[in-house]
């Protein structure tokens, strides 16, 4: 029997010689989602309690009559109170890195503005956040003049009175994280300009006094810098 030198050699299963076989198919890429959320419980809270006031106007138009109007208008005030703090207080902070409330000072309402310098906003987070801020104010126009045209008498008023006031909230709640997200990047030009770190500085470790100088008290943070 003739040996064929040119066929090939045929490996023994379990060979520590052979070598490695080369994969032939392609290899499947895991699929990444488009929107990696950081805070799912304050996204989802957010986006109920900006649909919820919307709803409720729908829920108004559906019922028609003025006594069925007044009986679900104390619920839609109670959410929209709701709304409003849950948004400058938690959504803001978590969602956009900003915050701001409200405080009154020798007889004077003053707004205090935060925010954060060190850490980015979720991107999806913070495009849903700026979508509902700036589309609910248009929502409220729509309203107004459509609750103006085509609804009753007796049905418009409160319509209109309700339109008008989520419309006036929307707009200073705007106009309040405008001016947060301003002072922000006014900061974080500064930062730049000036060369400052953008990390946290490690503080130095603590030693004991020389010659009893007397070591100055260090500088306190910052009120528009806040810590999550």
């Amino acid at each position: 029997m003739d040996f064929d030198f040119n066929a090939p050699a045929q490996q023994a299963p379990g060979d520590p010689y052979a070598p490695p076989q080369q994969n032939t198919e392609p290899a499947t890429k895991k699929k990444r989602s488009k929107c990696n959320l950081e805070h799912v419980v304050v996204y989802s809270f957010f986006i109920i309690l900006k649909s919820a006031s919307p709803v409720m106007v729908l829920v108004m138009v559906a019922l028609g009559t003025s006594a069925n109007l007044l009986t679900i208008l104390p619920p839609a005030i109670l959410i929209s109170v709701i709304d409003e703090w849950f948004t400058h207080h938690i959504a803001g902070r978590r969602m956009v890195r900003l915050r701001y409330h409200i405080y009154g000072s020798d007889g004077k309402s003053r707004t205090h503005y935060e925010f954060d310098t060190q850490t980015k906003a979720n991107k999806c987070e913070a495009i849903t956040f700026w979508a509902f801020l700036w589309a609910l104010p248009l929502f409220w126009v729509i309203v107004f003049i459509l609750s103006i045209v085509l609804f009753a008498v007796s049905f418009k008023v409160l319509v209109i009175i309700y339109a008008v006031a989520q419309g006036i909230l929307s707009c200073i709640t705007i106009y309040n994280f405008m001016m947060t997200r301003s002072m922000r990047s006014a900061k974080i030009r500064e930062e730049k300009r000036t060369g400052k770190l953008t990390s946290a500085p490690v503080p130095a470790p603590v030693s004991a006094p020389q010659n009893n100088d007397y070591a100055a008290p260090q500088a306190q943070q910052q009120p528009d810098q806040f810590m999550f």
